[in-house]
């Protein structure tokens, strides 16, 4: 857990300021597909967030922009790619996570666990990076107590 953990940190203050444009060639085509597989790995793997994976990469308003316009004609064609790399992620996942947790359950938990902080984390960092203002962060953190009170209170069962 540790070393995942550091690692994503690591990757958090050292991310490149990186903002991925589409090329129809070859290697935008396999960054689609390799995009797919995350969407795919993050549907699968518990605790693991497809949008800070994204917004690492720098990849987020282009899968936004795939989703918005699916069916248009310009995009149907990026939206194939990224099919073809969800179908290849689920199948690998699946199998991948099936053989960690037959072979070491441990280890696939320490994953998860390590996935789990440093999506918060990131998150976070990049929630604060935009507060314009003070007041914001304020306001964001009274209502998050608000929220975790009210949930703390509407779980006890009565």
């Amino acid at each position: 857990v540790l070393v995942i953990f550091v690692c994503s940190v690591v990757m958090l203050v050292y991310k490149p300021n990186f903002i991925f444009v589409y090329h129809n060639n070859f290697f935008s085509n396999i960054f689609v597909v390799l995009l797919g597989y995350i969407d795919a790995a993050s549907m699968i793997i518990p605790c693991l967030s497809g949008t800070a994976i994204y917004m690492l990469v720098g990849s987020y308003e282009f899968v936004l922009k795939i989703f918005t316009n699916i069916f248009n004609v310009n995009t149907i064609f990026i939206s194939i790619f990224f099919l073809l790399g969800m179908i290849i992620g689920i199948i690998t996942i699946c199998k991948i996570m099936n053989i960690i947790l037959k072979k070491n359950k441990i280890i696939f938990n320490s994953l998860v666990l390590g996935l789990f902080l440093s999506s918060i984390l990131y998150l976070l960092i990049e929630n604060i990076k935009q507060c314009i203002s003070f007041n914001q962060l304020f306001l964001g953190f009274i209502l998050f107590i608000n929220c975790f009170l009210f949930s703390l209170i509407f779980s006890h069962k009565t």
